[in-house]
This record gives structure tokens, sequence and C-alpha cells, in this order.
């Protein structure tokens, strides 16, 4: 019989009495495998969705759309040459007047063959052109989404004004298949034919607006190759193509970019249920000691008992592996209809298996990493160190092959990441961030047992007894405090980085911004209307100041003759030439302008056109004083030499630009204005109403409103982080749990020794609850120390905002993990003073 055949024989008959003591295993492997299969198929599952329907999304076969103009004679033949249908619409932000009542909204005027593809619900559920007919007075039909007729107070049958339009709400928007609205979803929709749009005096040449056309092809024609030759005949236009694989694109992106990062959040969890592996087979071999001294003693070889013991492991893994897999199966089944009502996205929810396979890889190999190296330990120790097991004794070190393998294992968990997530980057951060805390942990649990040991020999001891005993036990050999540090301390600073991170997002979003912030900024005022609206918004009362400048928009293009790709641009600077950015014109610096480096033009300068870049993004994008920039505005190319350096502070909300160019040089184009009103909140009201009336076409978008959404968007974007933290901590409480049960039999040794010297239960149970609770605070203490270093890293370098301490997160995770360990010992500590001293002492087995 070869050595792995009697090894599994042996394994097999030594797991009859079941598997007792690897309740922890199983949960921990269940628990972090459920969450990594869980999150994956939810992510596949909005994946596949966006996929199946992404034809509805984009509204046909090809999109095209231009910015700030509509589409010329030219460029719509050669888009429609090879089309069998088409449908024409234009989205801006627009208010919609009711009465007293005004409010920002995301307008879509459409022609009569929208939609091309897909279906629009609205309610009645009527046809579009029936909805859109003239009422008995002429004005033309007007849907608005549910929540903004309620917040405008709007019934069937009401007249409102858009822009000049009077019009007159016909019924609700339901659902619009084409989603991908290109920023234009964020405030509430409202629908009205394209003839009604035009008319209504809100297209003005050079406003904020997007035309677009969608394209229907014949059957079996090719839509990426389509879009390529039309991006290749429009190389020289701003029109963009799209076809169905880059609908919902950023939709898509942030759902990857989220899913991975919970699945890596998932792995934390799995990394925390590896420390309950480690500690649960380091328990299994201590039970087994007897066994395996015995098979060492009649001949076994060390290799055959290592081979008993590491099948009987991988079986336990493969037991927590399969668990968490069915849990993961399960997700689909069990949060399909939640979800599916719930996402404003299409989700096609059924049991994907590349997930699955992810998290089986990341479990197996979860287990093995924690479960070699006591598996090496217990085949290089001696038979004669195993029959002097309660003597303590410096760890042995595994041998070369066991180091390499668990090496290994390692290896192959950040190669996995790597492979598996969708930012690399980010994934191998993430685990060096979790590998440097289990590094610091572990430090800071040394460093608690020795100052335990220290302070447990002082004076502050002296006449306090249960202190004493618990100081002794918390620094003693065999004590919790590397378990509870290590089982806890990830999952709470998880916990205490997210909420430290949260609460300096809050504050700069409810506090620090609106300190500096406008109460509005108002969006296409037409040139022609400039001084008058700067005038009229000035005299207004409550009115504090008015800043107002031109507004364009166009796309940088070029740097010195070359093409800007995403190959050749800094990844820092990738944001500038991914869509249009804002621009202006100025003869005059700004009063508060501040140059870095050059030097601002002449008043009255006219010649080559120059530019004014904010210095950091000129920095990030390598640009140089004399440097030639290329601007696409409206369609035509715009080159520019760089003429100086200043700072722009984005922090404000105030009204600021990536380039400014002299005013020669973009005076003479189509363009809107943009203007900041400052006034305190008693007096928005009324400004709004004064200027909304005096200027119908001019936008307003109130930053208060904006700010709630913001703080809105937080909140669902840390609900999943903090359930993610969750999962992490509650395997954390596994581990802890079983940490604890661990030390069950030093317990009864402890009370069964100190009882027989006289001491009262009172006594023991105050030194329990004293050690559980100091244990767990400096856990606790521990992990909101390493949050807070994090949280200011995140703030300090990726927010590049302040950093504000938070009392009650610090409050929070201290007390957490003081009444966590305190509550997981007392399950444990009854019978510890519950037992009779002469029989623990006599039978010296508990």
């Amino acid at each position: 019989m070869n050595g792995w055949a009697l090894a599994l024989r042996l394994a097999r008959r030594d797991f009859r009495g079941g598997l007792k003591g690897f309740a922890v295993v199983l949960l921990c492997l269940a628990l972090g495998v459920g969450a990594i299969a869980g999150i994956g198929q939810v992510s596949e599952a909005i994946q596949q969705g966006l996929r199946a329907d992404s034809r509805a999304i984009l509204g046909g076969d090809l999109s095209a759309s231009v910015r700030h103009r509509a589409f010329t004679p030219e460029e719509t033949a050669i888009l429609e040459r090879e089309a069998v249908a088409s449908s024409r619409f234009v989205e801006l932000r627009a208010m919609i007047v009711f009465g007293e009542e005004r409010s920002l909204a995301a307008v879509k005027g459409v022609d009569a063959a929208y939609p091309l593809v897909g279906d629009f619900v609205s309610e009645p559920p009527e046809q579009l052109p029936r909805l859109f007919l003239d009422s008995v007075d002429g004005a033309p039909g007007l849907l608005l989404e549910p929540s903004l007729a309620e917040r405008l107070g709007m019934k069937p049958g009401d007249f409102a004004r858009l822009g000049t339009q009077r019009v007159r709400l016909t019924g609700y928007v339901g659902d619009e298949p084409d989603k991908d609205l290109g920023g234009f979803d964020a405030a509430p929709r409202a629908l009205v034919s394209l003839p009604t749009l035009e008319a209504s005096g809100l297209l003005q040449p050079g406003g904020l607006y997007v035309s677009t056309l969608n394209l229907s092809l014949p059957p079996g024609a090719e839509a990426q190759a389509a879009r390529v030759a039309l991006e290749r005949e429009f190389s020289a236009s701003e029109l963009r193509v799209r076809d169905p694989s880059q609908a919902a694109s950023s939709v898509r992106r942030f759902v990857e970019n989220l899913g991975s990062f919970l699945a890596l959040a998932g792995l934390a969890a799995l990394g925390v249920g590896g420390v309950g592996v480690a500690a649960a087979t380091r328990a299994h071999l201590e039970r087994k000691t007897a066994s395996i001294a015995t098979l060492k003693t009649v001949g076994a070889s060390s290799g055959l008992v290592a081979r008993i013991y590491l099948l009987q492991i991988a079986f336990v893994a493969l037991i927590g592996v399969g668990a968490g897999l069915l849990l993961g199966a399960l997700t689909p089944w069990a949060l399909g209809g939640i979800l599916r009502e719930s996402l404003p996205i299409p989700a096609d929810f059924r049991v994907y298996l590349r997930p699955l396979f992810e998290a089986a890889v990341y479990g197996l190999l979860t287990a093995a990493l924690f479960a070699l190296w006591p598996l090496g330990q217990a085949e290089a120790t001696p038979p004669a160190r195993l029959y002097r097991a309660t003597v303590e004794e410096r760890p042995v070190r595994p041998g070369w092959r066991w180091i390499a393998a668990t090496c290994g294992a390692l290896a192959l968990i950040v190669g996995c990441a790597a492979v598996f997530s969708a930012s690399p980057r980010t994934a191998m951060g993430f685990l060096f961030g979790i590998g440097a805390a289990f590094l610091l942990l572990r430090l800071a649990a040394w460093a608690l047992a020795k100052t335990a040991r220290r302070l447990g020999r002082s004076r502050i001891t002296r006449g306090r007894p249960a202190l004493r005993l618990a100081l002794a036990a918390a620094g003693g050999p065999g004590g919790e405090t590397t378990g509870v540090a290590l089982s806890l301390g990830i999952g709470l600073t998880l916990m205490a980085t997210l909420g430290l991170v949260e609460a300096n997002l809050r504050h700069v979003v409810e506090q620090e911004i609106p300190k500096e912030a406008p109460a509005f900024f108002f969006l296409d005022i037409p040139a022609a209307d400039g001084e008058r609206f700067e005038r009229e918004a000035a005299a207004l009362p409550g009115v504090t100041r008015v800043d107002r400048a031109p507004m364009l928009r166009g796309r940088l293009v070029a740097l010195n003759g070359e093409r800007l790709t995403a190959a050749n641009t800094p990844e820092a600077a990738r944001w500038l030439i991914r869509g249009d950015r804002g621009l202006t014109y100025a003869d005059q610096a700004p009063e508060d302008a501040k140059l870095t480096e050059g030097a601002w033009w002449p008043a009255d300068y006219v010649g080559e056109p120059l530019v004014s870049f904010a210095a950091r993004e000129g920095q990030e994008l390598g640009l140089k004083i004399g440097d030639q920039i290329e601007v696409n505005v409206l369609g035509r190319p715009l080159r520019a030499r760089v003429a100086n350096f200043r700072e722009v502070d984005w922090r404000g909300f105030g009204m600021n630009f990536v380039m400014v160019f002299n005013g020669a040089a973009l005076r003479s184009a189509p363009h809107s204005h943009l203007a900041t009103l400052y006034a305190p909140p008693e007096a928005e009201a009324g400004v709004l109403r004064a200027l909304g009336a005096s200027h119908p076409n001019a936008a307003a978008v109130g930053v208060r409103e904006a700010v709630g959404r913001a703080v809105s968007a937080l909140d669902r974007l840390t609900l999943g982080l903090r359930a993610a933290a969750a999962a992490v901590l509650l395997a954390g409480l596994a581990v802890l749990a079983g940490a604890v049960s661990a030390g069950q039999r030093q317990r009864l040794y402890e009370a069964a020794a100190l009882k027989a010297a006289g001491a009262e239960r009172s006594l023991l149970l105050r030194a329990f609850a004293l050690r559980f609770l100091l244990t767990g605070a400096a856990a606790g203490l521990v992990a909101f120390g390493a949050a807070w270093v994090g949280a200011w890293a995140v703030m300090r370098f990726v927010m590049e905002q302040p950093f504000q301490n938070a009392p009650g997160v610090a409050l929070f995770v201290i007390l957490g993990g003081a009444l966590l360990t305190l509550a997981a010992g007392a399950v444990f500590v009854w019978r510890a003073l519950a037992a009779r001293p002469a029989r623990v002492l006599r039978t010296q087995d508990g």
C-alpha cells in the first residue's frame, strides 16, 4: 500500500468521531467563499443584463451624438447612408416652471420615430404622438417623471412653462429604453416633442445641449465595423459614434470596479477566516498529540503523519468551500427578485460558473496558506517533545518544502487577485494593505502581551487581585491576545476606516463646501443677455456676489501637433482628454488669479491664440510654457500657445476653468454665459423666482440640492462597503469564538488551581471579565490606530482634503472590540467557573 493510500485510510479512521473542533473552519470558509461568490454572481448578472439589452440601452445599432449644436445636413446624410431607419432627439437641462414653483429637469425632445429600439413606458399607456398632441388651446404635451410632478405640485391637464414655450402635462415618464443618457440623467426627467423643444428658445448656439441620432442598420450588418468606418470619416470632427458594445460603458466600468473591490473585501473576510483555519488546525493537531507521538514511536514516518492530517484538513476545507459555493449559487435566487425591482439597470439573475470558480480557488488557496505551516510544524516535531505537550517550548520551524508551499499559496492568491480583478493595481494595493494590517496587528498583539506582563507585576495591581490575574493571563503563554487582535482587528479596521472616511467626506460635503460655495449656478444665459443678467441679479435683495463668464465646451485633442490618446497621455491626465472640457476667454487676468509661471497677455492682445492652463492639470499633462495645444470647439480646431499657468482650487464650487483663452480667440464663436450667484438660504427662493421670470432660458442649478444628491450617492455607496466590512467582521467573530474556545482547557486549569488556593468565584468572574474587556479594547485601539492612518492617507492623497478626527468612530470601535470579546468569552467562561477543582486537577484533561 503506497503512502497516500495508507494516509487516506488512517485519516478516514481517525475521522470517525466527526468534525469536532472544525466548526470555525467550516463557518469561516463558507462565509468568505459565499461572500466572494455572491458578489460575483450579482456583478455578473448586471454585466450580462447590460450586454443583453445593449442595443435598447444605446437606442439602435449605432448612436451618433454632437454637443452644443445640431447635426449639419451633410453629417446627417453620411450617417443615414447605410441605415434603414433613424430617430433624432436633443437633451439638455432646463427649468420647468409651474406657477411660483420651478425645478431643474433633464429635458429630452424626441421626434416621431422615437424610440427606434425598445419600448417607451408612460402613464397613461399611450403612444408618444398622442401624448404630444396639442391641447384645445394649442399648448403641446409634456411628460414628467412622477417625482418631478409631485415636487412641482402638477397634475395632468396643468399648464407649465418650458423656456418661452407654454406646455401642458399629459402624462408621466415611466421607463425609457435608452438609459445611457450621457450624464443628463442626474436631474428628474421631462419629455416633449422635438418641435416643442425647438420652439422653446432653449437651443441657443453654443448652448449646453446634446443632439443624438440613433440608427438602425440592415439585417446582418456589423455595427462595430460600421462605427469604425464612420469614425474614420468624421476623424476631424467632434462628432461621436457608438455601437451597442459601448452602451452604458461608464455603468459597466463602475459595476465591474465596485464588484472587484467588494470581492477583494470578501477575500479579506476569507483571510480573517484563514486565521481561524490556522488556529483550528493547530488545535486539532494538539488534540491528536498522543496519536501523532504514538505513530512516530512505532515507526511511522513524519511524511506519513503529515499526509494523514493534510488529507483531513483538505477534506474539511472542501466541505467549507462547497458550503460557500452553495451560498453564492443561491444568491440569484434569494436576491434576484429584490434587486431586479430596485436596480435602475437591467440584470440577468441566474447561476454563473466564473464567479463560483474564482471563489473556490480563493477558498482552497486560503485554506492551504494558513494550514500548511502548522502541518509542517507537526511533521518536524520529534516524538519526545510531543510527549511533553504540557510544557511550553519554542515553536518548531517547519521544513523548507512546507515553507515553500506556503509561499507558493500566497503567490497564487496574489496572482489570482491580479488576474480576476478589473483593476490589478487596486487589487495589489488592497492585498498589500491587508497584509500590512495583519503584520501590524500581529506585532501589536506581541507588544500588548508584553505590556500586560509588565503591568501585571507593577504597583498598579497591588490590592487589585482581579486586575493582576487578568493582566497575567492576557500577557501569559496561551493567552487570547493574539487571537483576538487578528480575528477582530481586520474587521474593526475596515469598519473604522470606512467610518472615518465617510465622516470626513460628509464634513467636506455638508459643512466645508457650503461655506464657500455659491447658492446657484445659472447655465445657458444668452451671450446678449449676460450683462443684463449680472446687473439684475446683483440688485436683488440678499445677493452678495455675482460672477459671470463666457462659457463654451471643447475637447483637448492634440499637444504640439501630436494626437492625444490614452496610450501617450499620462494616466493622471487622461480625464482631460475624455469628453469636453469647459472653456472661457478673458482679456484681463481674473482678480483672484494666482499665476505660478508665465505672464498674462495684454488686454488689447490680437495675435496667435494664447491659453492660460490650470497649473496642476498642466503638470499632469506634461505641459510647458510655449507648448501648443489643440482644442476642438464646435467641430473646428483651435490651436493655442500656453502663455501661463495658474492655481485653481476646485473645492469651493466656484467658477473655475482648466483653460482660459485670450478674448480674440473665442469671442466670435457661438456661446452662452455661465454665472454663479451667492446668497443666504432664506433669499434663494425669491432670487430664483425673479431671475426665472426675467430670464426664462437660463437653467438654475441649486448647489444645496446638488450637495444633497452627493450625500445620497455617498450613502448608497457606503452601504455596500459597510456590508463588505460587516462580512469581514462576521468572519472575525467566528474566529474570535474559536480562539476563545481553544483556550478553554487552560482556563479550566487556571480556575481549578485558583479555587484550590482559596479564590472565590466572584474574584474569578471579575478577573475573566477584565481579561476579555482589556484584550478586546486593546484590539479595538490598535484597529482604530491602523484605520486612522489609512483614512488619513485616503483623505490626504486620494481626496486631497484635510483630515478631521471623528471621536465617535474611535469610541465605537474600541467599545465594540471590548464588548464583542466579552460576549464571546462569557459563552465559554461558565464551564471554567463551574468545574470542580479536584476533578480537573486529578484528571489533567478538563
